[in-house]
C-alpha cells in the first residue's frame, strides 16, 4: 500500500505524546516513535519486531499471503478465547457461544484466529479497569444491502447469508469523532497500544473477501461483526448444540 497512507498516521500518533528514539538494525537509520511504542521499551527495533510489523502492515493492505483451507469458525473462536482468557483482567467476564449450525469458510485458520484474538482483546481492554463483559458468538447471519453499505472492507459484497464472528463488549462505546480512524494503522486511544489490532483485522478480512460491520453507542458498548463468505463445498457447516 502507498506509504503516505501509513506514515502520516505514525506522525499523528507521535505528536500526541512523548518521543523515543530507535534505529533500524538493518540500515542503521534513526527513527522517532511515541514513548508508548514497543521500541521505547527495548531501545531498538529487533529483527523480530520488524518482521511482526511488516506482517501486520501486509495484512492491513490485504497483500499478505492467505493459506486456503476449510476452516471451522467454531474452533477458531474456541482457540482464540482460550488464548486471550489468561491475559485479560479478572474483572472481565469472557463468554463465547456457538450457534447450532457453525459455519465453515475457506481461508487461513491462523489469520482468522488472529482476527478473533484481536477483537476479543480489544473488547476486553475497552471495558476498562472497572470490568464488564465480552461475548463472542459464531453464527450465520442474513445480511441485506443496507447493512453491507455501512460495512468496512471488500467493496460491493452482495446481500445474502454470511458466516459471522460477532464480538460485543459492555464498555463505554466509541466516540463519534474517533470512529473514522479506528481502522487506521498506528491510530490508538490506548497509552500502551500500537494501533495495529483493528487495522490487522480489517486487512485479513479484506483478504478473505469479507467485511466488518460496527455498531456502537456511547455509554452502552460496541459490537464488531466479521462477515465472511461461506465455503462453497457441500456440507460446509458443522452441527453443534446450544452454547
Amino acid at each position: 500500500m502507498p506509504r503516505r497512507a501509513i506514515w502520516p498516521a505514525v506522525h499523528r500518533s507521535c505528536r500526541r505524546g512523548r518521543w523515543s528514539s530507535t534505529s533500524c538494525p538493518a540500515t542503521g537509520r534513526s527513527w522517532r516513535f511515541p514513548a508508548a511504542s514497543p521500541c521505547s521499551r527495548t531501545g531498538r527495533w529487533t529483527s523480530t519486531t520488524w518482521t511482526a510489523l511488516a506482517r501486520q502492515l501486509l495484512a492491513y493492505s490485504g497483500r499478505g499471503s492467505v493459506a486456503r483451507e476449510l476452516v471451522d469458525l467454531g474452533q477458531v473462536i474456541e482457540q482464540a478465547a482460550g488464548l486471550v482468557a489468561p491475559a485479560i483482567a479478572r474483572q472481565v467476564d469472557l463468554r463465547y457461544r456457538l450457534a447450532g449450525e457453525v459455519p465453515r469458510v475457506e481461508g487461513d485458520p491462523t489469520q482468522l484466529r488472529q482476527v478473533a484474538v484481536n477483537l476479543i482483546t480489544n473488547a476486553a481492554e475497552a471495558t476498562g479497569s472497572g470490568g464488564g463483559s465480552v461475548t463472542a458468538v459464531v453464527d450465520m447471519k442474513e445480511v441485506d444491502e443496507q447493512m453491507m453499505r455501512s460495512a468496512y472492507g471488500t467493496e460491493a459484497l452482495p446481500s445474502g447469508r454470511y458466516a459471522c464472528i460477532e464480538v460485543t463488549d459492555t464498555g463505554p462505546g466509541i466516540p463519534e469523532d474517533v470512529l473514522p480512524r479506528i481502522f487506521d494503522p498506528f491510530f490508538t486511544t490506548k497509552r500502551a497500544g500500537r494501533g495495529l489490532g483493528l487495522a490487522t483485522v480489517l486487512g485479513i478480512v479484506r483478504a478473505h473477501g469479507g467485511a466488518v460491520q460496527l455498531e456502537t453507542r456511547v455509554g452502552q458498548g460496541t459490537t464488531f461483526r466479521v462477515l465472511l463468505p461461506v465455503a462453497a463445498q457441500a456440507g460446509n457447516a458443522t452441527s453443534r448444540g446450544p452454547g
